[in-house]
């Protein structure tokens, strides 16, 4: 796969800028929370069919959300 000006984004982002807070228990959905303004945001793989998990989307979730989603206490 060829990245885009969105996945390069979403990678400089998650390398670069956004803090790990955890991830699901089969490992293809990661939380992130932004240290500037405490936003989360979850990286998922919406096409993860395709070869190789298809590309990466990047959405910022509420709190409630996340909560449930990740069994974590924010």
């Amino acid at each position: 796969m060829v990245p885009d000006p969105v996945l390069r984004r979403i990678q400089k982002l998650v390398q670069n800028h956004l803090q790990r807070v955890t991830n699901t228990s089969d490992g293809w959905e990661t939380l992130f929370r932004d240290p500037v303004d405490g936003r989360l945001w979850e990286r998922s793989y919406p096409q993860g069919e395709m070869h190789g998990g298809g590309p990466e989307s990047l959405r910022c979730i509420d709190n409630d959300s996340a909560q449930q989603k990740y069994g974590i206490k924010l």
